[in-house]
This record gives structure tokens, C-alpha cells and sequence, in this order.
């Protein structure tokens, strides 16, 4: 049994936490809310009886959370005057994305031109073809549209 400091500044540090509402992976919801639940002093078997679930159903929600459904994920942080806030987040941005699809799509262009240029003997040189690769990614990087994802 934990002592009473020891609670109380877990207690402290959840509550703290929990107002900041830090974005999570998927992954740890679950951890989360069971660290909720057990701050509490909530056993899973009183968790199941107020979901309407079975006590492994708790078990299974807490350590793979991704696979519960949606009102399941709300029910649950709802028994713990909580809410589930989602979130999309960019682990490279946005221009990032349109960037490297843009070179993608730049390199195929231009090696397609390039092949046939340089069997009719007309390949440009290596600082040309750098530069022209450059321009071309700017080009579609301004714009972007369905063509870039084409292959």
C-alpha cells in the first residue's frame, strides 16, 4: 500500500497532467486511463460493473485500448469524469510531405525526359539536369494536386 505522500503527490501530478490535456499515442490511452482508475481507488471489477463489461473486457481496453470502439473509449473516461479529445498530429509537417512527394514525382518526370533525350544524344549536363530537378520541385510543391501521388 502506498503512502500517504507518496498518493498524494501522484494524485497531484495526474491532476496536473490531465488539465494540460497532452495529446497521447493511441497505444498509452489506455495506460492512462487505467492510472486514472486505479488513483481513484477504482478496482477493474467496479470499472466493468459501471461499463456493463466483463472485468477482462476492463483488462483488455487498458492494455490494448487501440482496439476498443469509440463509445466504449468515451464510456470509460466518462466513469472517470474524463474525456478522450482526439488528435491528428504530423510527426514531419505538412510541406515535408508535399516536398518529398514532389521530388518523387520530379525524378520520375525528369528521368522519363532524360532517358529519351539521352538516347538521341541530347542529355543536358549534371548541373543542368540539378537545376532544372530543383525548379521542377519548387514547381509542384506550390501547387500540389492528385498528381503528385500519381506512379
Amino acid at each position: 500500500m502506498q503512502n500517504m505522500a507518496t498518493k498524494s503527490t501522484k494524485i497531484r501530478q495526474l491532476s496536473e497532467q490531465l488539465k494540460k490535456g497532452k495529446p497521447l499515442p493511441l497505444e498509452k490511452v489506455g495506460y492512462m486511463l487505467k492510472e486514472i482508475r486505479k488513483t481513484l481507488g477504482m478496482t477493474q471489477k467496479q470499472m466493468a460493473k459501471k461499463l456493463n463489461i466483463s472485468r477482462q473486457a476492463v483488462t483488455k481496453l487498458e492494455k490494448k485500448m487501440q482496439t476498443a470502439n469509440i463509445k466504449t473509449l468515451e464510456k470509460y473516461a466518462s466513469m472517470l469524469e474524463c474525456h478522450i479529445l482526439f488528435a491528428v498530429v504530423s510527426e514531419t509537417g505538412i510541406e515535408k510531405i508535399i516536398e518529398r512527394q514532389a521530388k518523387k514525382t520530379a525524378l520520375r518526370i525528369l528521368g522519363h525526359s532524360y532517358a529519351n533525350m539521352a538516347l538521341e544524344k541530347q542529355s543536358p549536363g549534371k548541373k543542368a539536369w540539378q537545376n532544372e530537378l530543383k525548379e521542377l520541385i519548387g514547381e509542384l510543391s506550390l501547387n500540389p494536386d492528385s498528381s503528385l501521388w500519381e506512379d
